[in-house]
């Protein structure tokens, strides 16, 4: 079955729907369908999902169809606008948020194929030394305490080496980039920071 991401909620009308089994949950609003639960099932089966996040996003799809349900059982089975309106933005979130998340994986993937090369400084490579562990250890509290980084930023490679700092890994913008280098070189003090990091966003 073909699904399809509305680009507005303006005009929606005539009747929502849900059909099909318990863990197979198919809506249908305004002529689009949206199908969470296969997206969810295909994303877990080819690794872009883990089980957890899957069950999480499963958490949320029942949600949005408790709520569905519960309005139509006000109504008789019927939606008012509003209620057509939010159970479309609520199905339209959960399947960017599903998106995100799968595209976020699949730009880390390819990245870690990249590190695979022998010249590249790896996670691996990281220095055992007490210096160097401190050093990450600063690092990772300063960009985990920035609400303003993305999980992508938040979650690049560091490697610290001999007191020397090199990052790898995707960030959103431009932007990010420049706060990531500038929060590790804060905390890395006196540390040559190699930043080897890719926008996604040009």
């Amino acid at each position: 079955m073909k699904r399809l991401f509305p680009s507005t909620l303006a005009g929606i009308a005539a009747s929502v729907l849900m059909v099909g089994a318990a863990d197979a949950k198919t809506f249908e609003v305004d002529g689009k369908t949206y199908d969470p639960g296969k997206v969810i099932s295909d994303a877990e089966a080819n690794g872009s999902l883990t089980k957890e996040q899957a069950a999480k996003f499963r958490e949320d799809e029942k949600k949005i169809a408790d709520k569905e349900q519960k309005d139509k059982d006000k109504r008789k089975g019927n939606l008012s606008t509003n209620e057509q309106k939010s159970l479309a933005r609520k199905l339209d979130d959960l399947m960017k948020k599903i998106e995100k998340v799968r595209t976020a994986k699949a730009d880390n993937t390819q990245r870690n194929v990249g590190d695979q090369r022998k010249e590249s400084m790896t996670p691996e490579k990281q220095s055992q030394d007490k210096n160097d562990i401190k050093m990450l250890g600063s690092i990772r509290r300063k960009l985990m305490a920035d609400k303003s980084l993305s999980t992508n930023a938040k979650n690049v490679k560091v490697i610290c080496n001999k007191g020397e700092v090199t990052l790898r890994g995707p960030v959103d913008t431009a932007e990010e980039k420049a706060r990531v280098e500038a929060a590790v070189s804060a905390a890395a003090g006196n540390a040559k920071v190699q930043s080897e990091l890719e926008v996604l966003k040009k």
